[in-house]
């Protein structure tokens, strides 16, 4: 199937754009949006989260995901599958359409959401409560309505588009009329390949807003609190240059010297003191979209040079002592048992990485 086919089209984006868009959207027309939303019923989450005493690790608890019906099928009933369910219209409202060069990025509420105004059970199990409640919403920005447009598929000045349309979901969320919760926090993540939770071909973004604030975040903030200096800066500072990979006018990509697994990736911009994306520059979004773009070139070649398949993690590292920087974490090996009490055992040394990735270039 060609990739005219295999798009969502603009006929049918309009029949799906909500009756209210990003730059009005409230905590209450939200939630009656979500309400609207065919089958979300049913993916309910349960509404609660709890902390690990040891660290403050936050899980959010949803059994419906188990259900999601494109999950948990082998690539092989998927790979020559081609009727997307984003390319056909079988999704749920848009609350922001941008253009671009060729198609439209867009942004529309997760059916199957993690965090949601309401919860799918009682909070409670037996007389005791099982953890605190969790609200918020969640969110998916689709990069391109044509299927195989990812960031390095896109023209730069589409990247930028994309990135500053993330950036102002990112601001109405964090400012959010409404909201009933102390706490709020914007997680922006990007799964790619089924072995490390990308369930959809389709590519896109990941936005949640919530009261659950995870771990990372609570750490750069605290690691701020300790050196009076924000992660991002340190890591300009006292990462070894010749773990430098390349640069762009405002950031710098790097092997961390701590890499826990071969071939992870942080794009670092140089200015510490933007936290939000929308706090950016149009220059600093210009380079972070085509960050994006080559740090997924790069992570695919470090895939390659191991030996594995397509299948990494990109996170956003923003909010309070995080300065700004992107992380891009490919499968390039397994955890063992070592690893979940903290110690990583790296079968290649960050110098070494860096080096093969530089060859990427």
């Amino acid at each position: 199937m060609s990739d005219e086919e295999r798009r969502l089209g603009e006929a049918r984006a309009r029949e799906l754009d909500a009756s209210v868009e990003l730059a009005d959207l409230t905590w209450d027309r939200a939630i009656n949006l979500l309400h609207e939303q065919e089958g979300m019923q049913d993916f309910l989450p349960d509404g609660v989260h709890a902390l690990d005493p040891r660290n403050g690790d936050a899980t959010l608890f949803n059994e419906s995901r188990a259900r999601r019906p494109h999950d948990n099928r082998p690539a092989s009933a998927t790979r020559g599958d081609q009727s997307c369910i984003i390319c056909s219209g079988r999704t749920t409202s848009i609350i922001d359409r941008s253009p671009l060069s060729r198609g439209f990025t867009f942004v529309n509420e997760n059916l199957y959401p993690i965090v949601h105004p309401e919860s799918r059970r009682n909070q409670t199990h037996g007389a005791r409560t099982l953890g605190q409640p969790s609200v918020g919403l969640h969110f998916l920005q689709w990069t391109s309505s044509y299927h195989d447009h990812d960031w390095p598929e896109l023209e730069p000045e589409d990247r930028f588009r994309v990135l500053d349309r993330l950036a102002a979901l990112e601001q109405r969320l964090l400012s959010i009329p409404g909201y009933p919760a102390d706490e709020r926090y914007v997680s922006i993540i990007k799964n790619v390949g089924r072995l490390v939770g990308g369930s959809l071909d389709h590519p896109h973004q990941q936005v949640v807003l919530s009261n659950a604030i995870p771990r990372r975040v609570r750490e750069n903030a605290r690691f701020r609190e300790r050196t009076d200096s924000p992660f991002a800066e340190f890591m300009l500072a006292e990462n070894p240059l010749e773990l430098t990979v390349t640069s762009f006018a405002t950031g710098r990509f790097m092997v961390p010297y701590f890499m826990r697994r071969p071939y992870n990736l942080f794009y670092v911009l140089e200015d510490a003191g933007p936290s939000h994306l929308f706090e950016t520059s149009t220059r600093q979004r210009r380079d972070l979209g085509n960050a994006l773009a080559l740090g997924m070139k790069l992570t695919l070649a470090g895939l390659r040079a191991a030996g594995r398949e397509e299948a990494y993690n990109v996170v956003f590292h923003t909010g309070p002592g995080a300065g700004i920087y992107l992380e891009f974490l490919p499968l390039t090996q397994e955890e063992g048992g070592f690893e979940k009490l903290g110690l990583s055992a790296c079968q290649s040394s960050p110098f070494a990485a860096a080096e093969t990735l530089r060859g990427a270039l």
